[in-house]
């Protein structure tokens, strides 16, 4: 059965897909080991689509969850959990370039950050990571006629943060703009 073909939804509808997909997990995983069987799920793309074996009328986290823990498949949550936080990530940082673009204020767009990242599980230091680049890009600099981004500008702005680094190192934040002029 080709991948393709798992995803109708005459097969997902009575848990036929579903069933299937957790009893090869469980055979993989006894055979072959689970670094074997994360391997071939990634490799397979498979693992972003892995809701999609979840009938429509059951299709959300908890059953997931539950539907994979009953099995003993836990690590699949987990990798699950981290696809979906990474999905998260990436709409949050493609919101928070539209609001910028859009010229909304920086109290608006740090409260909007905030409850996306509530609703999807973000953990805090990588929103506090976001608001500082929010506030370092779009205040400081633009405060700056020489920082102004003019037609052609692309503004690339890089911020590494320092979890574990004391208060008072100058390692806490790194912070790095470059402008990149298209032709």
């Amino acid at each position: 059965m080709t991948r393709k073909g798992v995803f109708q939804e005459h097969l997902t509808k009575d848990n036929l897909a579903l069933e299937f997909l957790m009893e090869v997990f469980v055979t993989w995983k006894m055979e072959k080991g689970l670094a074997s069987m994360m391997t071939a799920l990634k490799k397979s793309g498979i693992e972003g689509r892995l809701m999609e074996f979840v009938p429509l009328n059951k299709r959300t986290e908890d059953n997931f969850r539950s539907a994979f823990e009953e099995r003993g498949l836990v690590d699949i949550v987990k990798l699950h959990k981290a696809q979906a936080s990474q999905e998260a990530k990436k709409d949050l940082q493609i919101q928070l370039e539209d609001q910028l673009s859009e010229g909304r204020s920086t109290k608006d767009i740090v409260t909007d950050l905030k409850e996306v990242a509530i609703k999807n599980g973000i953990p805090e230091h990588e929103v506090v990571a976001l608001e500082v680049v929010l506030s370092v890009s779009h205040s400081s600099l633009m405060s700056s006629d020489r920082m102004k981004p003019r037609s052609g500008h692309l503004w690339t702005v890089n911020l590494t943060v320092q979890p574990k680094a004391s208060v008072y190192s100058s390692d806490l934040m790194k912070l790095s703009v470059t402008v990149i002029t298209s032709p």
